[in-house]
C-alpha cells in the first residue's frame, strides 16, 4: 500500500505530542526536551499551523546585533550541521529567547516560502 504524503507528517505530530505527554522516546534526549519545552512552555501546537510573525528590518536587525557575539561563534556550528542535512529540504533557524529567528541557513529560495 502506497504511503499517503500527509501520514509522515501526521506520525510526527503524535510523536511529539506522546513526548508532551512524557512517553519515552528513542530520539535524543535534547531533542526530546526541545519538543517538550515548545508545547509546556511554549504553548505550541502541532497540530495547528500558525501565520509568521515578520518583524520589521530595523527591529530584527536589533535583535542580531544583540547576540551577535552569540551569532558569530554558533555560525561555525550551525553550517557544519547544515552541511549533514543539506539537500534534504531542511533550514536551520537560530533564534533567541523569545523565539525571534535571527539567523538561517538553508536553501535561500526557501526563505520565501517561510
Amino acid at each position: 500500500m502506497e504511503q499517503q504524503r500527509g501520514e509522515p507528517l501526521a506520525s510526527h505530530i503524535h510523536e511529539v505530542l506522546r513526548v508532551g505527554e512524557r512517553e519515552a522516546s528513542p530520539r535524543d534526549p535534547v531533542i526530546v526536551e526541545s519538543w517538550r519545552r515548545c508545547l509546556l512552555e511554549h504553548q505550541l501546537d502541532p497540530r495547528t499551523r500558525q501565520e509568521a510573525n515578520i518583524l520589521p528590518q530595523s527591529e530584527l536587525r536589533e535583535h542580531q546585533e544583540r547576540l551577535e557575539s552569540f551569532l558569530h561563534t554558533a555560525r561555525y556550528g550551525a553550517e557544519t550541521l547544515y552541511r549533514q542535512v543539506a539537500g534534504l529540504g531542511y533550514v536551520l533557524l537560530l533564534t533567541d529567547e523569545q523565539g525571534i529567528t535571527v539567523d538561517f541557513l538553508g536553501d535561500p529560495t526557501l526563505g520565501k516560502q517561510l
